[in-house]
């Protein structure tokens, strides 16, 4: 698990923006985020969105970057989301722990936030 999902107690504000090293944003654009996050601080905001589907060739779930009109989750690259979609969320599904050697846990928060 990456340590960016833990819970510090020096993270006093609901948004937490998540950034990978190689993450290149604007101002405009974390302006943007945040933004949007304000209004749905429930949800996951950020870069890049991704679609999920059932692959039945390999007989589990994956997820796309087409272009589309219809995203389902957005990978932790660059997200912003409330604090509390953090750790402590992990324990009530161990049995979706599996997915965090998935694209670094970017599923997994996915799922849980917007159970």
């Amino acid at each position: 698990m990456s340590s960016r999902f833990l819970p510090y107690e020096t993270i006093v504000t609901d948004a937490v923006l998540s950034l990978d090293e190689d993450t290149v944003l604007s101002t405009t654009e974390v302006d943007f985020a945040f933004t949007v996050w304000q209004s749905f601080p429930e949800r996951i905001v950020g870069y890049p969105a991704r679609s999920h589907f059932w692959d039945s060739n390999k007989e589990r779930w994956g997820y796309t970057s087409k272009w589309t009109n219809d995203y389902s989750m957005v990978l932790t690259g660059a997200a912003m989301f409330h604090r509390y979609s953090t750790a402590p969320h992990l324990p009530a599904a161990p049995s979706l722990s599996a997915l965090f050697l998935w694209d670094h846990g970017s599923a997994l928060l996915s799922l849980l936030t917007e159970r």
